[in-house]
């Protein structure tokens, strides 16, 4: 017989207890407990504990399972395609979650033990025994949602390290001794996991919807005071709605949501990363039914930044100066028809981010403010993009200018809007400009072949709306049938506008595709009166 495994914690007159482990002394068993297991595995990776039976893990530690009859205390995932992304996570904001970490890496970020075998834990208190579609799905959480939602928060400070330890740990150890907070997240990535990224976690939606209904009703019975956390498990309920297309309900949670927030005093009385959900959740729905955003831009707008500002104001003057591509084409003289004022301070506030960016892409941002300049980015285009979202205009020109300028955003500053909004709002696009004539865009030909391509690449593949938009694109194209060719033409009149091609390269080039596919098929429309003149090459 193995002789037992011991850890003596010593006690001092700060410790919670001389009898029970407190958080404190809970860390220092855990952080033993993974420095013994990465020692002893080095050479092999992380531990692919063998499976426990029920009777191994009855009465040991407390458990979580997506399944009442499910067997506990196993967390060795299928190696399925999403199992290793999940596995490679390392953080960053993925469009393509595949890139990899280090086992020590990924060992200091794990706190699920796999097995209870081989750990050290007197107090019963550190350990959390989940089954593999929970373990799965918080997984998924920490390595995939998680960083492509707050991975801003952490630029210029120390790499992705902090996000982990900061949030994305807090929120799995709540949700690891509350039912209500593990039920609503697991709710929210179940249908996350389906709808964005194609894959099944094992349970249907509806599964853990009614656990997370059922333990919110629980919970609202035994605590009566609002809290930040309660705000965020209601805002996944609303979300886990809405991934499903249930337009009725996703309003319910989100207003209940939004409600609560100002019942604690607004979304500046928030934490910043709750704040900001709401804000990006607000945007998306809003965006996709076509209404105004229940939160106001000035409800979450900064002041001026100090350190910023010299920065800001210089590029500013670049702008206004001319002697820049970037939004040349909807700010220059003679477009102001179609480009009120209000929509034309947007555009300026707009291009002055994107070249922001551009100098941050091609590491030419001021040692002064590099570390800062993330922030200010991300922060003043979810402004931009609620001020958009707020404006309506008589023109439908000018409201297809609006649509085409938040259908680029979605594309480039988001993941979920990038995987599903923007391919929403392409249809309502469409109908926006079929309800003008032809001849209504005559002198304004460029801004309605920019706006055609950012429909084109936006609308989903394959779809009625996305054959209009390209048959519209074709009498312009004139690079014969070299998809290179018509690409680079396609981006040249958008870097006119809004383009950059970390993020849209990819779509251009598919456009390109179908634009040469439909031009060997001989399916081109004739040229709308007042266009013949304009093309690519133009």
């Amino acid at each position: 017989m193995n002789a037992p495994k011991v850890l003596f914690v010593n006690k001092s007159a700060t410790s919670e207890s001389l009898s029970h482990s407190g958080s404190k002394d809970g860390t220092k068993i855990y952080s033993h407990v993974q420095r013994t297991r990465r020692w002893k595995n080095s050479d092999h990776g992380i531990i692919q504990a063998k499976r426990l039976t029920k009777a191994e893990t009855r009465g040991r530690h407390a458990s979580w399972s997506g399944d009442d009859d499910s067997e506990k205390g196993t967390t060795n995932i299928d190696q399925g395609p999403l199992s290793n992304q999940i596995a490679n996570g390392n953080g960053s904001a993925p469009t393509k979650p595949s890139q990899s970490v280090t086992s020590n890496d990924f060992a200091s970020l794990y706190k699920m033990p796999q097995s209870t075998e081989d750990i050290v834990d007197p107090f019963n208190t550190t350990c959390i025994v989940v089954d593999k579609t929970v373990h799965t799905l918080l997984q998924y959480y920490l390595h995939i949602v998680h960083p492509s939602v707050w991975h801003i928060l952490t630029a210029g400070r120390n790499g992705n390290a902090d996000i982990f330890k900061e949030k994305a740990m807090t929120i799995l150890k709540g949700c690891l001794s509350e039912q209500y907070d593990m039920y609503c997240l697991l709710a929210s990535m179940n249908v996350h996991m389906r709808y964005l990224d194609g894959y099944e976690s094992g349970k249907d939606n509806d599964y853990f919807m009614v656990k997370a209904v059922k333990a919110s009703q629980d919970y609202m019975q035994r605590v009566k005071q609002i809290s930040e956390q309660m705000i965020f498990n209601v805002f996944q309920l609303s979300f886990a709605e809405w991934y499903r297309n249930n337009e009725h309900a996703t309003l319910v949670h989100f207003r209940a949501a939004a409600n609560m927030a100002r019942s604690m005093g607004g979304l500046r009385a928030l934490a910043k990363p709750i704040a900001d959900v709401l804000v990006l959740g607000d945007g998306y729905i809003a965006g996709e039914l076509g209404t105004t955003p229940i939160f106001s831009h000035t409800d979450f707008a900064m002041e001026d930044d100090p350190v910023m500002s010299p920065y800001t104001d210089h590029i500013l003057s670049q702008l206004l100066s001319g002697s820049v591509s970037v939004a040349a084409g909807l700010l220059e003289h003679g477009q102001n028809e179609i480009v009120p004022t209000e929509l034309n301070l947007i555009i300026t506030d707009l291009a002055v981010a994107m070249l922001i960016t551009n100098a941050a892409d091609a590491g030419a941002t001021p040692s002064t403010v590099a570390e800062r300049s993330t922030g200010w980015i991300y922060h003043r285009v979810l402004v931009v993009r609620h001020r958009l979202l707020e404006q309506k205009f008589d023109d439908p020109r000018s409201e297809s200018i609006k649509l085409a300028l938040l259908i680029w955003i979605l594309q480039c500053f988001t993941r979920a809007g990038r995987l599903r909004s923007a391919k929403l709002i392409a249809p309502k696009l469409r109908k926006c400009l079929q309800k003008m004539s032809e001849d209504s865009w005559k002198y304004h030909d460029e801004i309605r072949l920019w706006v055609m391509i950012v429909g084109a690449a936006a609308a989903r593949n394959g779809s009625g709306d996305h054959a209009w938009f390209v048959q519209r694109i074709l009498p312009s194209v004139a690079s014969g049938f070299d998809e290179l060719a018509v690409r680079d033409d396609l981006a040249g009149v958008c870097c006119r506008f809004f383009y950059r091609d970390f993020s849209e390269g990819d779509l251009i080039g598919l456009l390109a595709r179908d634009i040469v596919k439909m031009k060997r098929k001989g399916t081109s429309v004739s040229a709308p009166v007042g266009y013949g003149a304009a093309t690519l090459r133009d």
